[in-house]
């Protein structure tokens, strides 16, 4: 499920960025994938601050973790939570 959710923020996060660069016709969905891909990206961005103690759980760089964060939100986060309960 986790990799299902990873990839469907990539296509959004993809179609958004095609809108932008002007690759595809200009058309109501790319405008409404547009709106969502940056709403997704600010509210992830509020997300890795308020919830940065989580962030720094990840066994990795921290600029990993963040960036992942920033992309996929809680998708990214839910596993470093559970793996905090655990111990």
């Amino acid at each position: 499920m986790t990799l299902f959710l990873k990839v469907f923020l990539l296509g959004i996060y993809g179609s958004a960025l095609v809108g932008y660069l002007g690759l595809l016709p200009a058309s109501q969905g790319l405008w409404y994938a547009q709106i969502v891909a940056a709403g997704l990206l600010v509210g992830h961005s509020l997300e890795t601050v308020l919830m940065l103690k989580t962030v720094r759980r990840y066994s990795g760089p921290l600029w990993v973790s963040v960036l992942q964060t920033v992309l996929f939100g809680i998708v990214h986060l839910r596993p470093l939570q559970k793996q905090q309960t655990k111990e």
